[in-house]
Formats: C-alpha cells, structure tokens, sequence
C-alpha cells in the first residue's frame, strides 16, 4: 500500500511520518534558518556547526584572547598575585646571620616556600623552576657554599625610583657585567639575602625589595681564578627599587656600576648574557606594572 506522497507523486521511497527524509534535515539545519532564529534555537547549536566554521571560530577565540593580553615592551606582564600572602615592598634589610637557621632542612624550607610561590612566565623560568625544587629534594644543605655539586643565591635587579633605569656592575671576580647577588649562606629568605647584598654592592641607603621574585635561574659557575671547582648556581632573583636622587658607591667586589636604560641591554659594550637581560626585562615589566597599579 502506498503513502499518501508516493500516491501523490507516483515516487517510490519507504513512508517515514515521524522521522525527517536527509533533504529535509539538511534544509531545516541550512545556516539561513539559524540566522532566522536568532541563534537561541536547538538548530544553532554547536554541533550543528560545520567542521571548518568550528575550526575558524576557535581561531578567532585565541587570536581575541592574545590581542586583549595587556603587554609592555614586548613581554607579557606578571599577573597580579593570587595566593594567600599578599606581595609588597620590604625596606628592612636583615642583618648578616639573622635569618640563619640551625635546623638545615628549617632555613630550606623556607626558601623553597618563595620559589613554590613564583610564577613563571615562559618556559625557561619554568625549567629553572623545576630544577631547583629537584635539586633541593636531593641535597637538604643546598643554601650552603659546603653543597660542591651546587647552592641557592639570590640577586637583584636594581631600578631607579621611576623605574626607567637599571643598576649593573662589572663584577671583579668574574669580569662580567651583573646585577648584585651573592650566596644564602644558610638564610632562609631570599628576599632578605638579595637586600642584602644589593645595598653592599651598590652602597645606596633605602632600596626596598619586591617579595615575590620575578626570575629564577640556573647557571654554572665558572672562577677565573681557578680558585674552586665549577658548580651549579642556582639564583632566585627580585626587584628592588632605589629611592630618589640615589647615589651609588661600590664595594671591593665590583669595579664599577652603571645605570643602564631599557634599550641598552643588548649593547656589545655591556656584554650582557642572555639570563641578565631576561632578569631586566621581567623586572622593568613589574616595575611598569606596580607603579601603573600605584597610579589607578
């Protein structure tokens, strides 16, 4: 017995009341019919989408989220902090000895609290990062000069009041141009070592220190002098800010220091590596950011 179309029509196809022929159900999904309805119809969902139109949406999704990503100079910004202990500015520089512990793996515990806290912001600093959790797992003495296969350090990257300068000084023992820093020594805050060793270095009075890091690094070190077997440095970095009008006075362990721009850090008079620039660029970005926060 025919259908009541195939009587009509005299064409010869199974009668299916309940259930869309495939040319009915592609006209009712046409792109038209859902520009019809506004798109808040079943037919607009995303799996009616066709494979290529999916495909360029999810494209554009990325490309918005990279335009509407805030960047300064070339580099990403850090995000602002999200843990439990907020960040600031610290103006008391420890005296030497005072954050030494007696308990080793207290003092490491401490340090590696800071490092468990940064954020890294591309995948060297990531690496970095990992490194020095691993090595610490491995070697509970690894804030003292005694751990030969390697020790934490800490060093800053010094900019001026208005951050629109950087500190460097051409360092005696190894002949290159750097930023203060110098070993733990069994403190336990970084932070209070890079202080430290910043205001020796530099001779300015009132530098206060971001508490968060902005850098991590891991490098070898290599004495000139031949003085001690190569080892592994590995150096949690922080910004520090100089107050107005600052004036510099060196110690023995540098010959000179200069105040370098932005874009001088690739000069070949200076001879920067790779690692001290990333530390400037990263610590001029959180500069930037914090007096821009400063300002809203």
């Amino acid at each position: 017995m025919l259908g009541p179309r195939q009587a009509h029509s005299g064409i010869r196809h199974r009668w299916c009341p309940r259930r869309l022929r495939p040319h009915d159900r592609r006209r009712t999904h046409h792109p038209r019919r859902r520009l019809d309805c506004g798109g808040h119809c079943e037919h607009s969902s995303h799996r009616h989408q066709p494979r290529h139109r999916r495909a360029l949406a999810l494209v554009c999704r990325r490309q918005l989220a990279r335009e509407q990503t805030v960047t300064l100079r070339g580099n990403r910004l850090p995000p602002r902090h999200t843990g439990t202990r907020e960040p600031c500015w610290h103006a008391a520089a420890p005296a030497a000895g005072q954050l030494v512990s007696s308990d080793a793996e207290a003092g490491l515990a401490v340090a590696l609290e800071a490092v468990e806290r940064f954020e890294p912001q591309d995948r060297v600093q990531a690496q970095h990062r990992r490194r020095l959790i691993g090595f610490a797992a491995r070697h509970p003495d690894a804030l003292h000069r005694s751990c030969e296969a390697g020790h934490l350090t800490a060093s800053a990257w010094v900019v001026n009041h208005d951050a629109t300068q950087g500190l460097v000084l051409l360092h005696r023992k190894i002949g290159r141009w750097l930023q203060p820093g110098g070993h733990a020594d069994g403190e336990g805050s970084l932070a209070g070592v890079a202080l430290r060793e910043a205001t020796e270095e530099t001779g300015i009075d009132g530098l206060e220190i971001w508490t968060e890091p902005v850098d991590i690094d891991v490098h070898l070190f290599v004495s000139r002098k031949r003085s001690e077997p190569d080892h592994l440095h590995f150096d949690v970095r922080f910004l520090v800010r100089a107050p107005r009008h600052a004036a510099t006075r060196g110690n023995h362990e540098s010959e000179e220091l200069r105040w370098i721009r932005y874009d001088e850090l690739t000069e070949p008079e200076l001879g920067l590596d790779a690692s001290t620039r990333r530390l400037a660029r990263y610590g001029f970005n959180l500069a930037h950011t914090l007096g821009q926060r400063c300002d809203e």
